[in-house]
């Protein structure tokens, strides 16, 4: 199968070669840019717990002066994947939850308590849902930091509009919600949404499905994992 990878280059490079090992092909078009934001301040407040909703908010901490301490409190992941890049950078008590900003909340509302002490979420520009607000129902203080943006791509890759125009794309990779919506916003731009009807899209999860038009094909990943959508695009090659 031919396929697009949406995803950041530095974010796709294993997702690529397990792509590539299970005989398709692959056309990198990543639907967004991560800039991180130069050293934003982090309030001097003795945290409870630092919560993550994606690898890159990690990825843009790694170099920040403030890093040293949040290493010995609490780090609520959203899923595994982040949970994996705190551990690498030396993160000693890690919380994960199940994927989703419900599935954090939970964790957040049975592991810690709002009496003792404010948390940390740091994120990136654009957020889905209200952590924060949803938290404070709950008695939390939650102080919200951006630490990166991720800017959208405006135009379509050349290539890809293309194998779309002339039926040759036959599916596209789609990591979260926002993608999604990018992802459809420029079918409709470029005049392609009909033509994108024969195209698979595979989703990490059930939001990002929700976030497509209803009437193209969808597969959804098992949990939301590289090795998730691998499974999907790997029963594609056993057909």
């Amino acid at each position: 199968m031919r396929l697009a990878v949406t995803r950041p280059s530095e974010d796709a490079q294993k997702l690529t070669q397990g792509l590539v090992a299970q005989g398709h092909e692959v056309i990198a078009a990543p639907l967004m840019t991560i800039q991180f934001l130069n050293a934003p301040e982090l309030p001097q407040r003795e945290w409870q717990a630092v919560l993550i909703t994606s690898a890159n908010a990690l990825k843009a901490l790694a170099n920040h002066s403030e890093l040293g301490p949040l290493k010995s409190i609490p780090c609520c992941c959203v899923g595994p994947a982040s949970a994996r890049l705190a551990a690498d950078m030396g993160f000693s008590d890690i919380r994960v939850a199940g994927g989703g900003l419900v599935e954090l909340q939970a964790l957040v509302r049975r592991q810690l308590r709002p009496e003792s002490g404010p948390l940390l979420y740091l994120s990136g520009e654009q957020i889905s849902g209200n952590l924060g607000g949803d938290l404070a129902i709950s008695g939390f203080e939650t102080v919200h930091v951006v630490l990166y943006r991720a800017v959208p791509e405006t135009q379509l890759w050349q290539v890809l509009g293309q194998d779309i125009e002339q039926g040759r794309l036959d599916g596209v990779l789609l990591y979260s919600p926002r993608t999604a919506r990018i992802w459809q916003a420029l079918m409709d731009r470029h005049g392609l949404s009909s033509k994108a009807l024969h195209v698979l899209h595979y989703c990490l999860s059930a939001n990002v499905a929700a976030a497509l038009p209803e009437h193209v094909l969808v597969k959804i990943a098992e949990y939301p994992e590289d090795a998730a959508m691998l499974a999907l695009t790997g029963q594609e090659t056993q057909r």
